[in-house]
């Protein structure tokens, strides 16, 4: 050796230890993601970086947070089915229906956070909805006046003489 003081490469033996990127999961959803059956004729296509994330977390396929239609209309109906709102039992209900395509196993963690956007986009849809029949009938109101407070060269024409021709609006005219 030239300099004896230095650390050797050759004392640094591959271990089973693995630094960096872990699985987080727990033993349960471990043997639910284990239990996912792909089947072998398919190709799944997989980035880098997800095949990095399978290989460090020993799992089929990575574990990627809520995106896509697909899994956005899984989680709502999940959402419905289970009895109680518990990620960790969502989680391993959701490795049923993963297909390696378009839904991959999820932590609990994932679906916490969708939850959160969930909720907040259930409450945007309720509101729109209430606001439905408030909004109708001020459409119907401004239909009604709209034209009264305009110069008649501003009004549609009833008449078809000059279909093709553009009426401009005078500078006397109340201004919207």
């Amino acid at each position: 050796m030239l300099y004896p003081e230095w650390s050797n490469a050759s004392d640094y033996i591959s271990t089973p230890e693995a630094f960096g990127t872990v699985g987080i999961h727990t033993v349960e959803l471990a043997a639910a993601i284990e239990a996912i059956q792909l089947p072998p004729d398919k190709v799944y296509k997989l980035t880098s970086d997800q095949k990095y994330l399978c290989k460090v977390m020993n799992t089929k396929l990575p574990l990627l947070p809520v995106t896509g239609s697909a899994e956005c209309k899984l989680f709502h109906k999940l959402i419905l089915q289970l009895p109680s709102l518990d990620f960790e039992d969502m989680s391993i209900e959701w490795c049923k229906h993963v297909d390696g395509i378009s839904i991959f196993p999820k932590l609990p963690v994932y679906l916490r956070t969708h939850h959160t956007k969930w909720q907040r986009n259930q409450r945007v849809r309720d509101a729109v909805a209430k606001a439905a029949s408030g909004e109708a009938k001020l459409r119907a109101l401004n239909e009604k006046t709209m034209f009264q407070f305009m110069d008649a060269t501003m009004a549609p024409s009833t008449s078809t003489s000059n279909v093709g021709t553009c009426a401009t609006a005078s500078n006397t005219g109340p201004a919207f």
